[in-house]
């Protein structure tokens, strides 16, 4: 409940900051609110996040410093970087892996989870990357990305890098013998090609394909987490 709330105050609080923009790309994801009262995604994201450390505050010290440390990383990223969207990526992708560590502060064991939240950090950055690619025109001359700032060739190896990255970490779990089953194996494989096949659809410069081709492999691999305990 925690991470749920703490996840739903970022979303809001970066709808806040970004309400201009997603305007002008066409969205309107609170048909009541307009610019002269938006405030209300503010406060409402605000409660939020006192609500979300609150809880964690009733679990242990651990998981309180996590949620008070990525909550903070996900006001200043909408606040702050938010013009500076290749290092919101990071904030971003954290949000995605911090989940993982967040559990597992419960029982204080982060052995296993340091891999997977690693592969979900990487594997959620490509994606990000490539979201960027598909907003180029929208985001332009309210951020900066990478797709902006590095020619087409450097961005497709830095997100072939980071998709690298992700399948080697999902696989060393299973290969250090600390954690997985079949289940785990063939899914996360399954995951891992469609992740491949994100990375190529980017390549061939179907972006909205591409970001929609990562969520589903992020869901993969997620399920392949969870049945890994059985």
């Amino acid at each position: 409940l925690a991470a749920f709330v703490i996840c739903a105050a970022g979303l809001m609080i970066n709808d806040f900051f970004d309400f201009e923009t997603d305007l002008k790309k066409g969205k309107k994801k609170y048909s009541s609110i307009t610019k002269e009262n938006k405030q209300q995604l503010l406060w409402f994201s605000l409660v939020l996040f006192v609500i979300g450390i609150f809880l964690s505050w009733l679990i242990n010290e651990s998981a309180f410093k996590i949620a008070g440390g990525i909550s903070i990383l996900l006001f200043l990223y909408s606040a702050v970087l938010h013009e500076h969207k290749y290092f919101g990526n990071m904030v971003v992708a954290l949000g995605t892996a911090l989940p993982l560590v967040f559990g597992a502060s419960v029982f204080g064991n982060f052995e296993v989870v340091f891999w997977l939240a690693g592969s979900a950090f990487f594997a959620n950055w490509a994606r990000e990357i490539v979201k960027d690619s598909e907003d180029i025109e929208a985001d332009r001359g309210h951020k900066k990305t990478l797709p902006m700032i590095l020619h087409l060739s450097a961005v497709d190896r830095i997100v072939g890098l980071l998709v690298a990255i992700a399948i080697v970490l999902s696989y060393v779990p299973i290969g250090l013998a600390i954690f997985g089953n079949s289940y785990f194996l063939v899914l996360i494989t399954i995951a891992n090609v469609v992740f491949i096949k994100a990375f190529l659809e980017f390549r061939n410069f179907k972006t909205s394909q591409s970001q929609r081709t990562f969520k589903w492999a992020m869901l993969m691999a997620l399920i392949g987490f969870l049945l890994g305990i059985l």
